[in-house]
């Protein structure tokens, strides 16, 4: 593999990989608030360390789960 390709994960390539405090800042949620869904698992997240790494398709995919549909 090159230097800066795309990691498959399943069915989930993980380029762009976001921290604990730019996925707080994209969801408008408090660093410890996106630490506690890590952990129970709520959004997937891998852990380097520790710090958590958030995919941008897990964030994706964590509002649309909770997107309340149009009557």
């Amino acid at each position: 593999k090159s230097k800066g390709s795309p990691i498959r994960v399943g069915s989930e390539f993980l380029c762009d990989l976001l921290t604990v405090e730019e996925t707080a800042q994209q969801l408008k949620l408090a660093a410890k608030t996106v630490r506690k869904l890590c952990l129970n698992r709520s959004i997937t997240a891998i852990r380097v360390q520790n710090c958590w790494r958030i995919p941008t398709a897990s964030v994706a995919e964590f509002l649309r789960e909770r997107l309340i549909p149009r009557i």
